[in-house]
């Protein structure tokens, strides 16, 4: 389904009034063969966040891994699983990020 971008801005100034940020994280290995995790700047956006999903919403949305934070926000927002997402000072690992028409599904839970 096409959605215009006039749709698109009437829902960011609708749902999108919390701020979070995004840590974009590399995983790779050093000099001697060792696992190392680089977290890189948080970068803030804006979205719809939610703190549990309903079982009927885990059930559509197909989800089989633990839901302790949610964030619908603009699909242009640049994340991916194992990311980090920090919210109202807690951080949280992405687990999944499921695309939509108008937006994206951010899941997160605590490790």
């Amino acid at each position: 389904m096409l959605v215009s971008s006039a749709f698109t801005k009437a829902i960011a100034d609708t749902f999108y009034d919390k701020t979070f940020t995004i840590a974009a994280t590399t995983h790779g290995k050093d000099a001697e063969g060792g696992a190392t995790t680089i977290v890189g700047s948080p970068v803030t956006h804006k979205g719809n966040v939610q703190y549990n999903l309903s079982q009927r919403a885990i059930e559509l949305y197909g989800l089989i891994e633990n839901v302790d934070l949610a964030i619908t926000t603009s699909t242009s927002v640049s994340v991916k699983a194992d990311d980090r997402v920090t919210y109202n000072s807690v951080t949280y690992v992405v687990t999944s990020v499921k695309p939509f028409d108008s937006h994206i599904l951010i899941i997160g839970s605590k490790r």
